[in-house]
């Protein structure tokens, strides 16, 4: 169940960030600051994308069935492996509540768009202004938006937030579990 949970949780966070920054970048309503984008360009940054996913979703589900396996035949180290499991439910949580705050930023970003033509024009208007920067110094473009992702996205986290990642961490790390994780009928 808790190995449904986090893909179905993974792939909330990549429909609500990523599906919505490619529209974004699509109708050319604003500029992307994520550095894999920067550094690769679109088909780049699709490419890198769907292989980290891949293989976050590959080590989750083998983690978890190396996790079961160990309970069931009481293996050497079993009950440490505890904290490995939940240190992965922590750092999943974070990802999915990172992307997810990203995503909601995204979609205000897209009905801005379809809003008003005064909105629409503003925003077209800071689009320009972007690409027309991103031409003229490429370098300096590309430094001060991964500046730009640094701040709102890596160091933006507070007490609230930690604890927030923490505690929905715990709570995907107990789903399922009745006495033990190898009794899951």
């Amino acid at each position: 169940m808790k190995t449904i949970l986090g893909i179905y949780l993974l792939l909330l966070g990549i429909l609500l960030d990523d599906v919505t920054s490619l529209i974004i970048l699509s109708r050319d309503a604003g500029a992307e600051s994520n550095p894999l984008f920067l550094m690769f360009g679109f088909w780049g940054y699709i490419a890198i994308s769907l292989l980290i996913y891949a293989f976050i979703i590959f080590v989750w589900v083998v983690t978890h069935r190396k996790y079961h396996k160990m309970y069931s035949l009481k293996q050497k180290g079993y009950k440490t492996y505890d904290i490995l499991i939940f240190l992965f439910c922590v750092f999943l949580m974070f990802l999915v509540i990172t992307k997810v705050e990203m995503g909601f930023n995204n979609i205000g970003l897209m009905t801005n768009y379809m809003g008003s033509q005064d909105s629409r024009d503003k925003l077209e208007g800071n689009a320009t202004i972007a690409m027309e920067f991103q031409k003229a110094e490429p370098e300096r473009y590309d430094k001060e938006m991964g500046d730009y992702y640094k701040q709102t996205v890596l160091y933006n986290i507070g007490y609230l937030k930690m604890w927030l990642y923490i505690i929905f961490g715990y709570l995907l790390f107990r789903v399922g579990y009745r006495v033990s994780p190898y009794d899951e009928s």
